[in-house]
């Protein structure tokens, strides 16, 4: 779990306003594209290998010592994943949103 702290590093929207940054600066857009390359890079593309970690070790004779802890690896996994597949769809929205109305204002301005 400690690794999900790394897509935790950009500065939030709360600290670029006291910094004094308008959401119109470029330093909004820099920091919302770099949060979205390490939520996708650091809990998105981990499932994959996490779950594949779990398929290897299921139903091996060190997994099922572990009785009812076995559930520890799926069900709390699974509702996170659920999660972090939700929020990055809801960042995905809000950067392809954002992205579009950079583009026509450059548009407009040109």
């Amino acid at each position: 779990m400690g690794i999900h702290c790394a897509s935790l590093t950009c500065a939030s929207q709360w600290v670029l306003s006291t910094l004094g940054y308008s959401k119109a600066d470029s330093v909004y857009f820099i920091n919302g594209i770099a949060m979205l390359v390490s939520f996708y890079s650091v809990r998105i593309l981990a499932m994959p290998f996490y779950w594949y970690k779990v398929y290897t070790v299921y139903n091996t004779v060190y997994f099922n010592k572990l009785g009812s802890i076995r559930l520890v690896l799926f069900i709390p996994c699974f509702v996170l994943d659920v999660l972090n597949i939700y929020w990055g769809y809801k960042m995905y929205i809000g950067a392809r949103k954002t992205i579009a109305s950079k583009l026509e204002n450059e548009r407009k301005e040109s």
